[in-house]
């Protein structure tokens, strides 16, 4: 296989990750990690696969496995830590990085763009399908996913009134349109920039609900205020959002109400899990109890979960927190800081991670990865040529 093939191969890989990590393969291995490890190997055989520019991604792995093995030292003979999920975990966070380093730094930027677009293209006219279903007839069928293959979660548990596409959830829809949505606005695609904004509002996702306002605030923030498309946009975004509320309210209700809850107890994406400080000693402070290993910490030394599903689930930054201590938040911080600093044109690319990390949980997921590409990408995103006559789909687009 040529460098070439290679290259776009992996672009496409990259854009394939989040639908993919969905299916299972095998234990421990989804479609999306069989495609990872197929891409380094090509990668590292054909290209060399250099590393040069991803050094302080690399810094943050080390970080990472570092205090994952600190983590096991010192709480490896504690009734409540699992050392198989410990295993499982680092072969997680290893398969992760692998893609962060390897495929951003062996990838057309093209390939991975155009292939991100398509989909969520697709995505966006899937989900308002299911929505306008919802309307119609009461409920959808989630009937999107890749036929033969194994989904991980049971899609039958899927609530039939929250689109999603085919993706198992709908705040994971979202985060895989907006890097898209905001890359779109910028080459002032306006028409299909609508479509995949609807798609965020009838999504019923909090995460959504707030992506549809911070990315249009973004692009006229960096592109300068042009009243007259200010307005136009404004005014059909105000159009569809009446139109939800007249005719199908309680898909924008849901989300609202999700976004009005404070109560620490109810409120899981925000502060909910902090209830479980007192329970810490000063070394979880420092150094966290392990990724992954909050619900069976919290069942053993408090004897219940304050609130269903709260032991697996916080934003990402409190997860990062009482996986890795206030150590590796601070790692974190300063990789994000750093990597903003040394990326050009990646400020709305930041905001939009940043509100995600603080929403919802995708440390070390492909969702993280994904979104870490647009950053790493950002110049060449900048500086790609919408109208080059190559460019046949964002043409069509136009």
């Amino acid at each position: 296989m040529s460098m070439k093939r290679v290259r776009t191969f992996n672009g496409i890989v990259l854009a394939l990750l989040v639908p993919f990590s969905i299916y299972n393969v095998a234990r421990g291995f989804t479609l999306a990690t069989v495609l990872i490890i197929l891409s380094v190997l090509l990668s590292i055989n054909v290209l060399g696969a250099s590393v040069s520019l991803r050094r302080r991604e690399i810094m943050l792995f080390i970080s990472i496995m570092i205090l994952g093995i600190l983590s096991l030292i010192l709480n490896s003979t504690e009734i409540w830590y699992n050392s198989t999920l410990y295993i499982h975990n680092q072969f997680s966070i290893c398969i992760s990085f692998a893609a962060l380093i390897i495929l951003t730094n062996c990838s057309d930027i093209k390939s991975f763009i155009y292939s991100s677009i398509v989909l969520s293209v697709i995505a966006s006219l899937i989900c308002l399908y299911q929505a306008f279903s919802i309307f119609l007839f009461g409920s959808f069928k989630a009937n999107f996913y890749l036929p033969f293959w194994a989904v991980i979660r049971d899609v039958d548990t899927i609530s039939g009134l929250r689109p999603c596409a085919f993706f198992t959830e709908p705040a994971h829809l979202c985060m895989y349109l907006a890097p898209v949505l905001y890359f779109l606005l910028s080459k002032h695609k306006y028409i299909v920039s609508i479509l995949l904004l609807a798609a965020l509002l009838v999504s019923s996702s909090t995460t959504g609900l707030l992506l549809c306002a911070i990315i249009p605030s973004l692009f006229f923030y960096y592109n300068g205020l042009q009243v007259k498309r200010l307005l136009l946009i404004v005014a059909i975004f105000y159009f569809f959002y009446k139109s939800l509320m007249i005719y199908y309210p309680s898909l924008l209700e849901f989300a609202f109400s999700k976004l009005e809850e404070t109560d620490a107890s109810s409120d899981l994406r925000l502060l909910g899990p902090l209830v479980y400080l007192p329970f810490f000693d000063l070394s979880h402070y420092m150094f966290g109890i392990g990724l992954n290993q909050m619900e069976s910490f919290i069942l053993y030394r408090r004897g219940s979960l304050a609130f269903e599903g709260s032991g697996n689930y916080a934003n990402s930054m409190l997860y990062m927190f009482f996986s890795y201590g206030i150590t590796g938040l601070i790692i974190l911080v300063t990789y994000l800081y750093q990597k903003h600093k040394m990326c050009t044109h990646s400020g709305a690319y930041m905001v939009i991670l940043i509100t995600i990390l603080c929403t919802d949980q995708i440390i070390f997921s492909t969702s993280l990865v994904y979104l870490l590409s647009f950053l790493c990408f950002s110049r060449k995103l900048n500086d790609l040529d919408y109208t080059d006559k190559t460019n046949k789909l964002l043409c069509l687009l136009k």
